[in-house]
């Protein structure tokens, strides 16, 4: 089976047992699908079905947290528009993850869940 074949069957296996999950009620199970700790296999949910690359969806999440907005720089930060509030105005949960091809990779504004191995 190719690379990408594998990766789409591994995608509708964590989407099914995902679904399974909130369908079945087990709190537990949908709990842990939902918490994706660090070094855990991880898929995308957010853009599923909107064309997005399994390539880029599916890896080891190396960290999640807060960052700075990426489509504001300080150098073009304007605290006069923004009501005199310092820099950064506000923050965005960041998605890192690295590729089962290697690539570090950048989610904003996404929902992940863990892949059970």
């Amino acid at each position: 089976m190719k690379t990408r074949q594998m990766m789409l069957v591994i995608e509708a296996n964590a989407y099914k047992a995902w679904r399974l999950a909130i369908c079945a009620a087990n709190k537990e199970t949908f709990e842990e699908l939902e918490n994706p700790k660090v070094g855990d296999l991880v898929l995308e949910m957010s853009s599923r079905g909107m064309g997005t690359r399994i390539e880029d969806r599916l890896g080891r999440l190396v960290s999640v947290g807060d960052e700075e907005p990426p489509s504001l720089t300080q150098e073009d930060y304007d605290q006069d528009a923004w009501d005199g509030q310092e820099w950064p105005p506000y923050y965005e949960k960041v998605w890192n993850i690295e590729t089962l091809d290697g690539r570090p990779y950048k989610w904003w504004n996404a929902n992940f869940i863990k892949v059970s191995e």
